[in-house]
């Protein structure tokens, strides 16, 4: 019996089956799956592979031992912590001294219109006003009004210091405080009788 001719059909089914098997999903070879394979090469891949983890292990505990302990973590905390509540204390006693240096000398209250007298201290132009009106209602001349701390006369008219008051707007503005309308200053106080400013220059 004669073979059936050659077809390309044929062909085609012989190629397709060769293919197959060499595309085979059949696991690769290793040192274990395939014994005839250099020897030296599985040695070599095996003392990599230790190289490797003994490098792994040594990083590790290198870190461990690098590491500061834990106690030397917590003090330097404390520390810091010291150290900022010093700096916290230091910046409230320069904001009091501040507030103190915009205060009036004699009411302790922001100095909204702080002035200066001849002597060189100063007042609030309320606490001026309040005094002024003591002393006219008392018979007292306004001239001989007096600086509550070196007691020298109030012999000219008290000076409005505008660059103070500014001061004691930012502060008023940084700390919240509501800051009073303010009318112009005026010395003698007006309703003073004409024989209580004579002296006043």
């Amino acid at each position: 019996m004669h073979s059936p001719p050659s077809t390309p059909y044929r062909r085609l089914i012989t190629y397709s089956r060769r293919d197959r098997r060499l595309h085979s999903t059949s696991p690769l070879p290793t040192c274990e799956t395939q014994p005839s394979r250099d020897s030296s090469s599985c040695k070599e891949v095996h003392r990599e592979e230790k190289v490797v983890d003994k490098g792994l292990y040594t990083s590790d505990t290198t870190s461990l031992r690098d590491a500061p302990p834990v106690a030397g973590i917590e003090k330097q905390l404390a520390e810091a912590l010291e150290e900022l509540d010093a700096a916290k204390e230091k910046i409230g006693r320069y904001e009091a001294a501040v507030e103190e240096d915009l205060s009036c000398d004699v009411c302790t209250l922001p100095a909204w219109q702080p002035c200066i007298l001849p002597c060189g201290h100063s007042m609030c132009a309320d606490c001026l006003y309040e005094d002024a009106r003591h002393r006219r209602l008392s018979g007292r001349a306004i001239y001989s009004m007096k600086c509550g701390y070196c007691r020298s006369r109030i012999t000219r008219a008290p000076i409005v210091s505008f660059d103070w008051q500014r001061r004691v707007d930012a502060m008023a503005l940084e700390k919240g405080i509501p800051i009073p309308k303010r009318n112009p200053f005026k010395w003698p106080p007006a309703g003073t009788p004409k024989n209580h400013r004579s002296r006043i220059v």
